[in-house]
């Protein structure tokens, strides 16, 4: 038969080495421990925290810091959404000189070609590809029968 032993034991005089070990592999226990250390052994729970303080270790479960990190996130959240909304308009801009440019040439065209009476376009292009060409050709007015 197999035995397993474990130990787990904090005394006064370890306190340090074992606070700074489980402070940042068990978050979370660390968290409960401090509290439980506040309410039974409040130097120990002062040492603690002297601890975090001398090391600059800030508590993942801490109620202020998850406060701060919940106000950060939604800070960073609300930038990322302006970001997009800023960008989504910039689109939409260039979208819309896109089409006042294509109709202000598609009128020059018009009132240049002069001689010619009708243009037709056909666009070429099937399902599979993305690319389609455009076919353009100007009839002039000695080629149309009446």
């Amino acid at each position: 038969s197999t035995v397993g032993i474990t130990q787990n034991f904090c005394s006064q005089r370890n306190f340090d080495i074992v606070w700074t070990k489980t402070r940042t592999g068990r978050k979370k226990m660390a968290y409960k421990w401090l509290c439980q250390l506040d309410t039974h052994y409040p130097r120990l729970a002062e040492r603690a925290r002297e601890l975090n303080r001398k090391d600059g270790f800030v508590m993942k479960y801490e109620p202020e810091e998850v406060r701060k990190r919940e106000r950060e996130e939604e800070r960073k959240r609300k930038a990322r959404k302006e970001a997009k909304a800023t960008r989504r308009e910039k689109k939409r801009k260039a979208k819309l000189a896109g089409k006042k440019s294509k109709s202000a040439s598609s009128s020059r065209a018009s009132s240049t070609s002069g001689s010619f009476g009708i243009v037709t376009t056909h666009v070429v292009g099937d399902r599979d590809s993305k690319r389609s060409r455009v076919e353009s050709r100007a009839i002039s007015p000695d080629t149309v029968s009446s």
